[in-house]
């Protein structure tokens, strides 16, 4: 009788991790960032492969970008709340705190650390968000 790699899912340090069973030793492991990969790649040569027509893959895809889309604006709305509460209560458009936090005016109080921060995700998924609506 064949066994065959049981997948299973673990949260480690809040990013879902996969988890393999060997069929041999029956031991649990964590694949390496180029298993993972390679384990992708050959997902998306199989579907490419087993699509009937390009059209159809197209699609498929599409509806997978859309989906990632509507996660990353879900983060921004997110972010766009934190970053609010953060402007209401310093009184401080986030431009303007940004170019002061830059050139020391403000201080190091650990509010300002986590308005920056939010910033940046902000400006990351905003650029993902935009490569994302391009594509589709």
């Amino acid at each position: 009788m064949e066994k065959r790699n049981r997948v299973s899912y673990v949260i480690y340090r809040r990013q879902p991790k996969v988890l393999l069973r060997n069929p041999v030793s029956n031991c649990l492991f964590i694949p390496s960032l180029r298993e993972a990969m390679m384990n992708t790649l050959e997902k998306l040569e199989l579907l490419s492969e087993n699509c009937s027509d390009r059209t159809e893959l197209d699609r498929i895809i599409g509806q997978l970008l859309s989906i990632i889309l509507t996660r990353h604006r879900q983060k921004l709305a997110l972010y766009d709340q934190d970053i609010k509460k953060f402007e209401q209560t310093y009184k401080l458009d986030s431009n303007e705190f940004i170019q002061q936090f830059e050139t020391g005016i403000l201080g190091d109080d650990m509010d300002f650390f986590e308005w920056f921060s939010l910033c940046e995700l902000r400006q990351d998924i905003l650029v993902k968000i935009g490569k994302l609506e391009k594509a589709l």
